[in-house]
């Protein structure tokens, strides 16, 4: 089985599907979700002939399924298969209670993570009294055509006045992602666009409560009010508000991360994506 982890991959294979005498199998993290959007012509193009050509269609979320349909993908290609994270590594430690709240990010810095809107988010708490910080644990991308947005993010942190409460870490070890996880009081992913991301299922993994924008396959993982809050993109507003509610209610804190670790060992775990994949692929040999 020929496996291409990426749609942008593959379409520089294309003619390799063809000659390989196997079957080809390609992956959609939520790039089809982005890339339309942004007016790439090339993969607008490429999508319809990749998902004509593949064997088989991977899809991280039924909503990256949904938006791959529209660009071509015949459905009974596709089998969804969820990101999937190692819960004996990600695992909740007892975190006491600071006099701040303690928010992390985690994701490279592109404006398609939404960072202007999480910052935003953070001066509203500043306002209202609220004493918070933010560590956003990500570097620039390194592919020359995704521009990097640290540059604008540094402007925006002075901008709000909030050099004293934000740290930029740049790319942390996984151990040292974990550590701060396990360390901070609620993940923020404000994101505009995406898959399914790991950082939001790691995060729950370590029964840290998140606070997560509607996007991609998100509601996969997230029911509002259960496993997190759910806002609306490009809303500070909502982000802020959700922020508060649980350093206002630590108990609603606490069983929000509880629920949030239960829901990944039902349905994300890596045993059940391997698991998963096996049957995927036998059952693409046996055609």
């Amino acid at each position: 089985i020929l496996h291409f982890e990426w749609e942008t991959t593959a379409l520089g294979f294309l003619p390799l599907f063809e000659v390989c005498g196997a079957p080809a199998v390609v992956s959609s993290h939520g790039g089809i979700s982005v890339r339309p959007q942004m007016d790439d012509r090339r993969m607008i193009a490429g999508y319809p002939l990749i998902y004509a050509k593949a064997t088989a269609v991977h899809c991280v979320s039924d909503a990256t399924l949904r938006d791959a349909v529209r660009y071509g993908l015949d459905p009974r290609k596709a089998r969804v298969i969820r990101t999937a994270v190692d819960t004996e590594f990600f695992m909740p430690r007892t975190r006491a209670r600071t006099h701040e709240l303690r928010v992390v990010a985690v994701g490279e810095l592109h404006w398609r993570k939404g960072y202007a809107d999480a910052l935003e988010a953070i001066a509203r708490l500043v306002s209202q009294g609220v004493p918070v910080s933010f560590d956003v644990i990500g570097s620039e991308p390194a592919r020359r055509d995704k521009p990097g947005d640290r540059s604008r993010l540094l402007y925006l942190i002075n901008e709000l006045g909030l050099r004293d409460r934000v740290r930029l870490r740049g790319e942390l070890s996984q151990q040292e992602v974990r550590e701060s996880l396990q360390q901070s009081d609620v993940l923020l992913q404000a994101s505009l666009a995406e898959g399914l991301p790991n950082s939001v299922l790691e995060a729950m993994a370590c029964a840290l409560p998140v606070v997560v924008t509607d996007c991609g396959g998100i509601r996969d993982a997230v029911n509002d009010g259960i496993e997190g809050f759910v806002c609306p993109r490009r809303s500070p507003e909502a982000l802020a508000r959700a922020l508060r509610a649980l350093w206002l209610d630590p108990e609603l804190a606490r069983r929000i991360g509880e629920a949030g670790r239960a829901r990944v060992l039902v349905q994300f775990t890596l045993p059940q994506q391997i698991d998963t994949f096996v049957l995927f692929y036998e059952g693409l040999r046996r055609g």
